[in-house]
């Protein structure tokens, strides 16, 4: 390094600004590779709100994977894993997968109690409060969510879908996606595919076992940053 006190003043003034801008340089560099990924919460999961209406008795009922008994679980990773539920009135298998960009998720219903059958079930996927839904557009095949990133797309891939509602919650005014299901009555399975567009990142919020005090939870998130894109 050099010696500074044995320089002239004009020798100091270019060795002090080029060291300053070393500095910079260094400083922009390691903000910049803090800043190449950073999850962004993007969408939840909630259990306690897949809701399945079915008849059983001659009576109606609605249950969900809450509130249960947990039959057996198997987690590979927090993106890959594998749940059974016990109902009053129904099993549940609720299965999680992983490939790329991304992410499969599906609900088996099937009805162990006597003179029960199934009607109808609500998948809800919930935006955070801090994220913007600037648009999104929904048909009969698929959702595409655009928030100031980019886009998520949404497409039910088993099941027979009858309708989707995306907006705020009338009770919580949380925004969401609503997906509602025909079943059949003596057993069926609804599947969702969510694209991102970038690498994601799951995180398991599990309640009690093998009683439940309440519902498990899925946080999804997004890892983005300035060396690649938010989401397709």
């Amino acid at each position: 390094m050099a010696n500074v006190a044995e320089m002239s003043r004009e020798q100091k003034r270019e060795y002090l600004v080029g060291f300053a801008g070393v500095l910079v340089l260094v400083v922009v560099i390691a903000g910049l590779a803090s800043a190449a990924v950073q999850p962004v919460q993007t969408l939840d999961v909630k259990d306690s709100f897949n809701r399945v209406l079915l008849t059983s008795g001659g009576v109606n009922y609605i249950e969900s994977p809450s509130y249960a008994t947990v039959l057996s679980q198997n987690v590979t990773d927090s993106c890959d894993a594998a749940f059974a539920y016990k109902t009053a009135g129904l099993i549940i298998e609720k299965t999680l997968a992983r490939s790329g960009d991304t992410l499969y998720l599906s609900y088996q219903i099937t009805p162990w109690k006597a003179n029960t059958t199934l009607d109808s079930m609500n998948v809800t996927l919930w935006i955070p409060f801090q994220i913007a839904l600037y648009s999104y557009h929904s048909s009969s095949t698929a959702i595409s969510l655009t928030f100031g990133a980019g886009t998520v797309g949404i497409t039910p891939i088993s099941g027979r879908l009858l309708n989707t509602t995306v907006g705020p919650d009338p009770v919580y005014g949380q925004d969401r996606v609503l997906l509602r299901f025909s079943l059949n009555p003596s057993g069926d399975k609804v599947e969702l595919r969510m694209s991102f567009g970038a690498q994601i990142s799951c995180q398991q919020v599990l309640t009690t076992r093998p009683q439940m005090n309440g519902g498990d939870e899925l946080d999804l998130s997004v890892n983005y940053g300035l060396f690649g894109g938010v989401f397709s």
